[in-house]
């Protein structure tokens, strides 16, 4: 069965492109700093003798996994 309805096409704004793009850069940017915090609480820690060698090396692969996949996370996250 089909139903035919009464559609219009949707017209959009010529910088939506570029604003969505610039939405994405912020999105990594955040994600990185946060990383990057993160990742410098855990050398502090692991220096003071609060966290062992392997929690740290834990936090050093998280972290990467964090920054290094920000691609998948921004094109994932823009839900219409």
């Amino acid at each position: 069965m089909t139903v035919k309805t009464d559609q219009k096409p949707i017209e959009m704004d010529a910088e939506f492109p570029k604003s969505l793009y610039q939405r994405y850069v912020q999105a990594a940017i955040v994600r990185s700093l946060a990383g990057c915090v993160m990742w410098f609480v855990a050398l502090i820690a692991y220096f003071f003798g609060i966290i062992h060698t392997n929690n740290s090396i834990r936090s050093s692969v998280a972290v990467l996994y964090i920054i290094l996949g920000e691609p998948a996370y921004s094109m994932g996250s823009e839900k219409n």
